[in-house]
C-alpha cells in the first residue's frame, strides 16, 4: 500500500554565526554534497536528485537519498511504496514552510542533538539560506544526526531568514470526521498527498475520498501538501479522508520497524502508535469520531506472529477508543485480514471497528471471499483495496493510485431513547434472548438467532434518568439485572422482579459506527458476551469495559 512521508512536523532549527565555516570533511566512503552554501558529507551509496532538473521527481525515503531543491506540489510517485530509511532534503529557506516553531541552535553539536519529531529533524541554516529536512526510520536516527553534526556553511553562503509560522496559521480548522459515512463509495490512495490543484481536477473522478498518510515511522514519501489547511480546503470541496498510520510491522515480515514478539510489549507499541496517530489527526483538524487505520503490510503468518499482531492491534484499538476515535486496520486479505478474521472470537484481543483489506481482484465491492467471512465486520465496517499501482487521469491530471471501495459509517449513533428494540451483539451477530422464553426469576439470558415473532427478544428500554435505563423483557415485564446484584467480573445477567435496584438499571451511550455500550449502574461494568464467543447460545455477563466487539451493541426498533 502507499506510504507517504512524514508530515513536516519536526522542529525547525537555526544555525547561527557560531556554526563552523568550511567544507564538510568526507571520508573515502562518502561524497560531499553542496547546496547554496551548505555542505554535508553522505555515504557514496546515497542517490543525489536535483529537483530543478527533474521537478516532478518523487521525493521518497524508502531508499537513501539527498534531494536538492524544493519538492513539487504534485510529484510523480508510485502508489505502492513501503518503508523508510534515511535521507535529506536541501531546499531554499526563503519561502519555505516549516511545520513547527523554529528552535535556535548556535552550534553544529546543538543541531545534531535537536529533538526528532515523528522521525524528522528540520534545520533552518540561515547563514546559507537553506532549509534542511532530515528524515529517518526507526533505526537510522543516529545516521542523520551524524550528518547534521558535520554539516558546514561555506564561504559562498547567501543568507536568508527562517520565517516561523504563526500559531494561528498552524491551528487546525473545525473538526472533521473521517472518513465519516461512505456507503458504497470509491476512494483512492497515493504515496504523497496530491496538490490542491490535482484534487480539484479529480473532482471529475468517481472517487469521493482520499487516503492520506498522517503518521508512522515507515512512510516513504514527503507530505509537503498535508496540512490542516489542505485538509480543510479539500473537505470544503466535498472530499472525505482515510487517515493512515504506517508504523510497526509484522515481527515475521520483511519490513522495519517490527513489532515485538512479546505480547505485552507489542500491545504497548500499538498504544504508542495510536497516541501518535491521534495527535497527528488532531493537528490536521481530523477529530474524534474519525477512524484511523494502522497499515500492517503483508507477511507470512505463524501463530506467534499472529498473536503479536493481535496484541498490537488491541493496544491500538483500546487507545484510540479512549481518545474518541474509531480503530481501523489495513492489511493484505491473505495475511492480516485472514488473521483478524480467525481471531475474532478470541477474548484476548480487541477487534478493530473497520477492516480495510487489500485483495487486488478488480471487484469494486467489500466481499472478503475466502479470507474474511461474511458474518464479520458487517455493519458498514469494510474497505476493500481492489486494484493497486495504476495510473488514472481525471481533469487532465494523471496520478498513480490504488483504488478502494468503501462501505463504512463513522458517525456515532444518536443518544438512546425510550422504545422497544431488538438488541444485537457485534460479535457473532446474534440477538439478546431469554432462553426458551422462561418466566421465572433467574431466567437465563443468552445470544440467539433472531426470531421476529418472539417477545423474548423484544426489549422495552425505559429511561429512569439521563442516559440510565431499565431494559425490560417484552414477555414477562421483568428487568434485565446482574444476577444477585453482583459486581464481580463474569457475573451473569438474568431476569428478576423489579425492585428498583442499581443492578437493574443500565447506562446506554453511543460509541461509534452505530454501536452502543451498556454499563451496569451498580457494577460500573459492561454488558458482555462471555469469552467474546461468536457462537449461538453464548452466555451474557458483565466485564470491565474495553469497547471490543463483545461489548458493542446494536439497537433495532421493533
Amino acid at each position: 500500500m502507499l506510504r507517504p512521508v512524514t508530515l513536516l512536523t519536526g522542529a525547525a532549527l537555526i544555525l547561527t554565526a557560531a556554526t563552523a565555516v568550511g567544507p564538510a570533511q568526507a571520508t573515502p566512503d562518502e561524497r560531499t554534497v553542496s547546496y547554496h552554501g551548505y555542505q554535508v558529507a553522505v555515504p557514496k551509496s546515497w542517490q543525489v536528485v536535483d529537483l530543478t532538473k527533474d521537478p516532478s521527481a518523487c521525493v521518497r525515503f524508502d531508499r537513501p537519498a539527498v534531494y536538492l531543491g524544493r519538492p513539487a506540489e504534485q510529484q510523480n510517485c508510485p502508489a505502492h511504496l513501503a518503508g523508510r530509511t534515511a535521507g535529506l532534503i536541501l531546499e531554499p529557506l526563503s519561502g519555505s514552510a516549516p511545520r513547527a516553531a523554529a528552535v535556535a541552535a548556535s552550534t553544529s553539536t546543538a543541531v545534531a542533538a535537536a529533538p526528532s519529531v515523528d522521525h524528522q529533524i528540520q534545520v533552518g541554516v540561515e547563514e546559507a539560506g537553506v532549509l534542511v529536512t532530515a528524515v529517518h526510520g526507526a533505526s537510522e536516527e543516529g545516521v542523520v544526526r551524524q550528518i547534521l553534526g558535520r554539516g558546514r556553511v561555506t564561504s559562498k553562503a547567501a543568507g536568508a531568514q527562517l520565517v516561523r509560522p504563526k500559531a494561528a496559521a498552524m491551528a487546525p480548522a473545525a473538526s472533521i470526521v473521517a472518513p465519516g459515512t461512505m456507503i458504497n463509495q470509491q476512494a483512492f490512495d497515493q504515496c504523497t498527498a496530491p496538490s490542491l490543484g490535482a484534487m480539484n481536477a479529480w473532482k471529475a473522478s468517481p472517487f469521493k475520498a482520499v487516503g492520506i498518510y498522517i503518521s508512522g515511522s515507515s512512510r516513504s514519501c514527503t507530505q509537503a501538501n498535508l496540512t490542516a489547511s489542505w485538509v480543510a480546503s479539500n473537505a470544503a470541496n466535498g472530499w472525505s479522508f482515510i487517515p493512515i498510520d504506517v508504523g510497526y510491522q509484522a515481527p515475521c515480515g520483511s519490513r522495519n520497524p517490527k513489532m515485538s514478539f512479546d505480547l505485552g510489549t507489542a500491545r504497548s507499541q500499538g498504544a504508542s502508535s495510536a497516541n501518535v496517530s491521534a495527535d497527528a489527526a488532531s493537528a490536521l483538524g481530523i477529530g474524534p469520531g474519525s477512524a484511523l487505520y494502522s497499515d500492517v503490510e503483508a507477511y507470512t503468518s505463524t501463530v506467534a506472529c499472529r498473536d503479536a499482531i493481535m496484541s498490537y492491534i488491541s493496544g491500538w484499538t483500546e487507545t484510540l477508543h479512549s481518545r474518541g476515535y474509531l480503530s481501523g486496520v489495513y492489511s493484505s486479505a491473505g495475511s492480516g485480514g485472514r488473521d483478524l478474521a480467525n481471531s475474532a472470537g478470541d477474548s484476548r484481543w480487541l477487534m478493530p471497528d473497520h477492516l480495510w483489506f487489500a485483495w487486488w481482484n478488480g471487484a469494486a465491492d467489500t466481499n472478503g471471499g475466502q479470507y474474511i467471512p461474511a458474518g464479520l465486520w458487517t455493519n458498514h465496517q469494510r474497505l476493500h483495496q481492489y486494484k493497486g499501482d495504476h495510473n488514472e487521469t481525471w481533469g487532465g491530471v494523471t496520478i498513480n493510485i490504488d483504488s478502494n471501495f468503501l462501505d463504512v459509517a463513522g458517525n456515532p449513533p444518536p443518544p438512546m431513547t425510550d422504545g422497544v428494540y431488538r438488541i444485537k451483539a457485534e460479535v457473532g451477530g446474534f440477538d439478546l434472548d431469554v432462553q426458551d422464553c422462561q418466566s421465572q426469576n433467574g431466567a437465563n439470558i443468552r445470544m440467539w438467532d433472531r426470531i421476529l415473532t418472539s417477545p423474548c427478544q423484544q426489549w422495552h428500554v425505559v429511561r429512569t434518568t439521563g442516559n440510565t435505563f431499565k431494559i425490560v423483557d417484552g414477555n414477562t415485564g421483568k428487568p434485565l439485572q446482574v444476577s444477585g446484584c453482583s459486581t464481580a467480573d463474569t457475573a451473569p445477567v438474568d431476569l428478576s422482579d423489579d425492585v428498583s435496584a442499581d443492578c437493574q438499571t443500565w447506562t446506554i451511550e453511543p460509541i461509534t459506527a452505530g454501536a452502543y455500550k451498556i454499563i451496569g449502574t451498580g457494577s460500573g461494568k459492561s454488558l458482555d458476551v462471555a469469552g467474546c464467543s461468536a457462537d449461538r447460545g453464548a452466555d451474557v455477563i458483565i466485564w470491565p469495559f474495553h469497547g471490543g466487539s463483545c461489548q458493542r451493541w446494536y439497537f433495532t426498533a421493533v
